[in-house]
């Protein structure tokens, strides 16, 4: 069975071996080997403007996490639907950490996700995939968020999750991490890396980690039907217009 490893810079030596020890004990869960960075769509900016951002950190990661042996990577974030912002158009994930930026990060491809959650327990491992969206990771290491569009999704559960799978080789940290004031049991990993498969999600306490991915979502309203129509059928009589205009 494989084990996590967790080592944090600022112990000391004693207490990093007792930590690493303690971690390498067998777990309940089949894991890939997990550990913090050993030192302590193309993405771009996206022309809508949310009306909610949904967002579990401070905006800067005080460090990144990788697999130990590298491999396929998937972290998520659950958010509650908040003031009717159901309509998610795109994902932000910042990568890698400002303390020790490393460049070998930027071009990495990954995938961007937006999943629902149909049993609304909060917990993704019957999580359906609603819209994925590829992008490449840059400005690693200095706390920007890159945004990746989707397709404007309708999110019809009371909570959702967003998140990324990236493929990265061991002694790359690509998944930024907000340590402070964190939130329990809201940040998710998933040891196998299959999007479709989440069944073996589990949060990232049970890894041995105490904070949250820094990862975004963009919401807006849905509008309401009669509101849809009306634009419709402005739109309509400004289509007559322009071609009476142009004698079509």
């Amino acid at each position: 069975m494989k084990t996590f490893s967790h080592i944090k810079r600022a112990f000391a030596v004693a207490a990093i071996a007792t930590i690493t020890l303690g971690l390498c004990a067998p777990h309940a869960v089949k894991a890939s080997s997990y550990s913090l960075s050993p030192h302590e769509g193309n993405g771009f900016v996206g022309s809508h403007a949310p009306n909610f951002t949904y967002s579990i950190d401070d905006g800067t990661a005080e460090d990144s996490v990788g697999l130990t042996n590298g491999g396929n990577l998937l972290c998520l974030n659950e958010f509650t639907v908040t003031g009717g912002n159901n309509s998610i158009f795109s994902i932000s994930i910042a990568w890698g950490t400002p303390a020790f930026p490393d460049p070998s990060l930027n071009g990495l491809p990954y995938t961007a996700v937006l999943w629902n959650d149909p049993n609304g327990d909060g917990s993704p491992t019957d999580a359906v995939v609603l819209a994925t969206a590829p992008g490449v990771v840059a400005a690693a290491g200095t706390n920007t968020f890159i945004t990746t569009l989707i397709t404007p999704t309708t999110v019809t559960t009371g909570n959702f999750f967003v998140g990324f799978v990236i493929n990265h080789m061991a002694g790359q940290f690509p998944a930024a991490f907000d340590e402070s004031n964190p939130l329990p049991n809201r940040s998710w990993v998933s040891l196998g890396g299959n999007i479709n498969n989440l069944s073996d999600a589990q949060t990232i306490e049970s890894a041995g980690l105490v904070g949250n991915w820094m990862i975004r979502a963009d919401g807006l309203p849905v509008p309401e039907p009669a509101t849809t129509a009306l634009l419709a059928c402005g739109l309509g009589a400004l289509l007559v217009g322009l071609r009476r205009r142009r004698g079509v």
